[in-house]
């Protein structure tokens, strides 16, 4: 008798470190989550990829991590999602919390959980991300420093901003032609 598996994760990131939870349903019973706390390196992500395999966890579709928008701290874990072929939602963490409803005590562990929970229970409506392009992050990065360098200067006016928007989409337009030079 074969026996079906699915797995639900939920992973809680910050600089440092990142706090996985998961959750094995086998044969449609809920077994115990379980969590541990990983390094936000490439070394974390190696533990991490053995914890999974510990736990005999597949990289396919019968798995779903979940993972809350945290900038550029999921940058590398979502790198890893991609390289292994992990489905990865990443999701907006107002929409995830809102979710909770009103929820006490706060921790990244229990974070962690209620992010695999939410795995659990929206597995059906949630999306895989897309596949990490570096070229697409470092545009929006050039994005982004550019709106914070017009902020904290305020003193430019329109058409210096003009001038330092045109100078992004050069750089863009340079990556993006060495991008295709390179393939």
């Amino acid at each position: 008798m074969k026996t079906c598996s699915k797995f639900f994760i939920g992973i809680d990131i910050s600089k440092p470190y990142f706090d996985a939870s998961l959750l094995c349903v086998i044969d449609q019973q809920k077994q115990q989550i379980q969590t541990l706390r990983f390094e936000n390196s490439i070394q974390g992500l190696k533990e991490f990829h053995k914890w999974l395999k510990k736990h005999k966890v597949t990289m396919n579709e019968n798995t779903l991590l979940v993972i809350e928008n945290t900038g550029i701290y999921h940058r590398l874990l979502w790198a890893f999602c991609c390289e292994k072929n992990l489905p990865i939602h990443i999701g907006n963490a107002a929409h995830i919390k809102w979710s909770f409803g009103i929820a006490r005590g706060k921790s990244d562990r229990v974070d962690s959980i209620r992010l695999c929970q939410y795995a659990y229970r929206n597995a059906e409506e949630l999306k895989s991300s897309s596949i990490l392009d570096p070229v697409l992050l470092q545009i929006q990065d050039l994005m982004a420093y550019s709106t914070i360098f017009a902020v904290r200067f305020k003193f430019f006016r329109r058409q210096n901003l003009s001038l330092l928007y045109r100078f992004v989409f050069a750089c863009v337009k340079l990556v993006l032609r060495t991008r295709t030079i390179a393939e």
